[in-house]
C-alpha cells in the first residue's frame, strides 16, 4: 500500500490518497516492529520512482536550459519527497530517531545527489553552466537569476547537514574563475585607467559582485567573493594606486580632489594592511609638503613670516578636511596625523618665532583691519599651530618680546584683540603660562592710569609737564 502511493505521489496523483489511511498502514507498521521493512521499502520505492524522473528528462547543453530542467527536476522530487513524508512522520520520528537512521528527506536529497547527479555526470555539467551564467550576467547579458539561485541551494540541501557538495564542487572553481576573470581587467585596467578611475571601478565591482551573489548564490559566498576582489583590486595593487605619478595619492591631495582620497580611504580601509598604507602615505605626504615649506622658508634671504604661516595654516587646514571629510574623523588617523605635523614644525625653532612674529603683525594691525569674527577666525588658526609647537617657551619668549614692543610704542590694534588672544593661549597652556603676559597689560594699564594721575595733580596747580613715562615688568 505504501508503496504503490508513494508511486501516485511522484505521478502526482496524490489527490487519490487517504493519507489519514496511509499514516495509520505506516504506524501499525512501526508499532508492528516492521518498521525495518518499512523502511526499506520507502527506500527503494523513492529510488526507483527518481529513476524514472531522470529518465524522463530531456538531454541538452545548452547551460541556461540543462539549469531550467534540473530546477524543474528538483523542485518536483523535492515537493514529492514532502509529501511522501507526511504519511511517515510516525516513523521518521520513532523508528528512524531510535535506530539513528537518515530520514525520509534526507534520504531522498541523497539519493538526488548520487543519481540525479552524480552518476548521470550532470553535477558537473551543472556547476560549469552555473559559471557560464553568471560570466554572461557579468558582461552585460540577460540571465535567468532565479533558476541559478535555486540550484545554487539545490547544492547546498543535496549535500544534507554540510555545504561541502556546494563548496567542493561549485563554489571553489567558481572563486578561481571569478579570480581570473578580473586579473585579466584589472592588468587592462592599470594600463588605460588613471587611480581614481581604478578605484571607482574597483568599488563598482564590489558591489556588483555583492548584488550578484544575493541574487545567484548562497550567502556564505559573499565573503569569500569579496576578499577574491579585494586581492585583485586592491591588496596587489595598493602601492601602485598610491604611487601613481600623474594620478596617485600625492596628486589627489595636491588638487584637493576630497571625493577621490574618500574613496581610496573607503576602498583601503576594507583591508586592514591596506588601510595602513594609506594612512603613512598621507602622514609622509604631510612631512614632505611641511618640510619644503619649512626649507624653502629657511632659504629666503629676507624672512616673510607671514606668507610661511600663512601657508602653514593653509596646509593645516587641508589636511584637517582630508581627516574630518574623506576619512570620516578617523580616530586611527588622529594621532598620526598630529605626529606628521609635529615632526617638522619641531624641527628647530623657526616655527615657534615665525608664529610670535605672525600674531605680532595680526594685532599691529599691520596686514590689514579685521572685523571682530575674522579676528576671531584668524587667532584660531594661529591656535591650530600653535598646539603642535613643543618649545613653547620659545614662543612665549618672542611673543613677549613682541607685545611688549605694542605696548610700549602704543602699536596695539585693539586692547580687546590682545586679551582674547592672551585668553586664547591660557585656555591652551593654563594660568601659570599667561602670567607675566597677564601682568604686561596690567603694568601699561598702571603705566597709563599713574600718568594721567600725575598731570592732572600738576595741572591743578597750574603746571604743565610735557613727558610720557611706561613701566612693564617683563
Amino acid at each position: 500500500i505504501i508503496r504503490d502511493a508513494i508511486e501516485k505521489i511522484f505521478q502526482t496523483k496524490q489527490s487519490a490518497l487517504s493519507f489519514e489511511e496511509l499514516y495509520r498502514t505506516a504506524y501499525s507498521l512501526v508499532i508492528d516492529r516492521n518498521g525495518d521493512v518499512l523502511y526499506e521499502e520507502v527506500k527503494k520505492a523513492i529510488l526507483a520512482n527518481l529513476s524514472i524522473m531522470i529518465q524522463q528528462m530531456k538531454s541538452t547543453s545548452e547551460p541556461a536550459t540543462l539549469i531550467a530542467s534540473i530546477k524543474d527536476l528538483w523542485m518536483k522530487f523535492n515537493s514529492y519527497i514532502f509529501v511522501t513524508n507526511d504519511i511517515l512522520l510516525y516513523m521518521d520520528k520513532n523508528y528512524v530517531v531510535r535506530n539513528h537512521l537518515t530520514s525520509v528527506p534526507n534520504t531522498g536529497y541523497t539519493f538526488f545527489l548520487e543519481v540525479a547527479l552524480k552518476e548521470t555526470g550532470l553535477l558537473d555539467r551543472l556547476c560549469n553552466a552555473m559559471m557560464t551564467q553568471i560570466t554572461k550576467d557579468r558582461n552585460g547579458e540577460y540571465v535567468e537569476k532565479n533558476s541559478v539561485k535555486e540550484v545554487a541551494s539545490m547544492l547546498v540541501r543535496v549535500g544534507v547537514s554540510s555545504s561541502q557538495v556546494y563548496e567542493t564542487h561549485f563554489e571553489k572553481q567558481f572563486l578561481e574563475q571569478t579570480r581570473q576573470y578580473y586579473e585579466i581587467e584589472k592588468q587592462k585596467a592599470l594600463i588605460e585607467m588613471t587611480c581614481p578611475d581604478f578605484m571607482q571601478n574597483a568599488e563598482l565591482r564590489l558591489a556588483q559582485e555583492a548584488n550578484r551573489c544575493d541574487q545567484f548564490l548562497e550567502k556564505a559566498t559573499s565573503g569569500k567573493l569579496k576578499d577574491i576582489l579585494l586581492e585583485v583590486f586592491l591588496r596587489t595593487t595598493a602601492k601602485t594606486l598610491i604611487g601613481m605619478e600623474s594620478s596617485g595619492l600625492e596628486k589627489l591631495i595636491q588638487q584637493d580632489r576630497l571625493g577621490d582620497i574618500d574613496r581610496m580611504y573607503r576602498l583601503f580601509s576594507q583591508d586592514a594592511d591596506c588601510k595602513k598604507l594609506f594612512m603613512s602615505s598621507v602622514v609622509q605626504n604631510v612631512k614632505s609638503e611641511g618640510t619644503k615649506l619649512l626649507q624653502d622658508h629657511e632659504k629666503e634671504a629676507k624672512k616673510d613670516s607671514g606668507k610661511y604661516i600663512d601657508t602653514l595654516i593653509q596646509i593645516k587646514e587641508k589636511y584637517n578636511r582630508i581627516w574630518a571629510e574623506a576619512c570620516k574623523k578617523d580616530k586611527d588617523f588622529e594621532l598620526p596625523f598630529k605626529q606628521a605635523f609635529d615632526f617638522f614644525i619641531n624641527t628647530n625653532n623657526v616655527t615657534a618665532k615665525s608664529l610670535a612674529t605672525y600674531c605680532d603683525d595680526i594685532l599691529r594691525g599691520k596686514t590689514k583691519q579685521l572685523s571682530d569674527i575674522e579676528l576671531e577666525a584668524v587667532l584660531d588658526k594661529i591656535l591650530l599651530i600653535f598646539r603642535h609647537i613643543q618649545s613653547k617657551d620659545i614662543f612665549e619668549e618672542f611673543y613677549m618680546y613682541h607685545l611688549s614692543r605694542r605696548l610700549l610704542c602704543k602699536k596695539c590694534a585693539s586692547d580687546d584683540a590682545e586679551r582674547r588672544m592672551i585668553s586664547k593661549l591660557k585656555a591652551e597652556c593654563g594660568s601659570q603660562y599667561t602670567i607675566k603676559l597677564e601682568t604686561m597689560m596690567k603694568d601699561i594699564t598702571n603705566s597709563q592710569n599713574t600718568m594721567e594721575q600725575f598731570f592732572n595733580d600738576y595741572a591743578s596747580a597750574g603746571i604743565t609737564i610735557q613727558f610720557e613715562m611706561k613701566i612693564l615688568t617683563h
